[in-house]
């Protein structure tokens, strides 16, 4: 999780080079471009920690009062 549609966009532009909306010929030069994607580089708002995603992303401190305030629950 993070604070971009990360997986989206890469599956986005795959999609679209596959289509035919573009097309980078050079191997060394399409390996550089997908690698934003294909990198875990990313610093910390990038991961694979399942407690801080659910902790941070799923189940945020906020939640329950929010829930309760908009929800009535």
């Amino acid at each position: 999780g993070g604070l971009e549609a990360f997986d989206a966009t890469h599956k986005w532009l795959k999609t679209e080079e596959e289509r035919g909306w573009f097309r980078i010929t050079d191997p060394k030069l399409r390996a550089a471009f997908y690698e934003y994607w294909t990198t875990m580089d990313h610093g910390a708002f990038l991961t694979n920690d399942e407690k801080r995603i659910r902790k941070e992303f799923l189940e945020p401190a906020w939640l329950p009062k929010a829930r309760k305030r908009f929800l009535g629950k």
